[in-house]
């Protein structure tokens, strides 16, 4: 189902408010419990996150938006967004594994103590779930729809927001709580559109991958670069 022009605005326009109004809050609430240094931690550990899923991600953001306007057929979409989304799931399983095992390493590498080691996994599942609920984003703005698009944003940061208010007031989580609460929020509606949004009807075809690896992949170090430049001031600081 698709949403007039007038509607659409009125969607995105109260998401862009509501997107922006709770981190504002946010900030105002955890300032006063947090320190710079444990920002600087938490800050540190979500580049870290977001590096590892744009590397995941191959560029198939970019790769599912071009495709889809080319593609006609509504089967064929719906198997272009399954191949990619599932093949991000799989390769996000597996660089989960060597994560976990050299995650002390690499919190030294990070923080120059390894103390932090568990921001390194949790801001790693957090940035690629992250990632995976984006392409559900991509696909109800690709057909138009504001509402579901709008409804996706606002959940994620509406739990996210209460979540953090939970670990951190009332169970007493320092800085990693922020981490979780992400993670969490993400969870949660990744599954939800996981059983509702996804068509089980189509599966993962193999050709449609690899033709969107060899669109997206020489995107990957422009992503990176990306990344690099709205991270700089951190590791600066840092």
């Amino acid at each position: 189902m698709s949403y007039s022009n007038k509607k659409n605005f009125i969607f995105y326009l109260i998401q862009n408010f509501y997107v922006g109004i709770i981190p504002v809050l946010s900030i105002a609430i955890f300032s006063r419990i947090f320190s710079t240094s444990d920002f600087g931690i938490f800050a540190l550990a979500m580049v870290f996150g977001n590096i590892c899923s744009s590397i995941i991600n191959f560029g198939f953001h970019s790769a599912y938006e071009s495709f889809y306007f080319r593609i006609k057929n509504q089967d064929e979409k719906e198997n272009l967004f399954n191949s990619l989304f599932y093949f991000n799931i799989l390769v996000f399983l597996v660089f989960l594994i060597p994560i976990n095992f050299f995650q002390n390493d690499i919190s030294y590498v990070i923080f120059n103590s390894n103390k932090n080691s568990e921001f390194i996994l949790a801001s790693y599942i957090a940035c690629n779930l992250s990632f995976l609920n984006s392409f559900f984003l991509f696909k109800a703005r690709n057909q138009k729809n504001g509402k579901i698009n709008s409804l996706i944003k606002i959940s994620i940061v509406s739990i996210q927001f209460i979540v953090s208010i939970i670990l951190v007031f009332y169970l007493e989580f320092n800085i990693k709580g922020l981490i979780y609460a992400i993670l969490i929020s993400n969870l949660v509606v990744l599954s939800y559109l996981i059983i509702f949004m996804i068509n089980k009807k189509e599966s993962f075809d193999a050709k449609i991958l690899k033709k969107a690896l060899i669109f997206s992949y020489p995107l990957l170090p422009k992503l990176l670069v990306g990344v690099a430049n709205s991270s700089y001031d951190k590791f600066i600081i840092k």
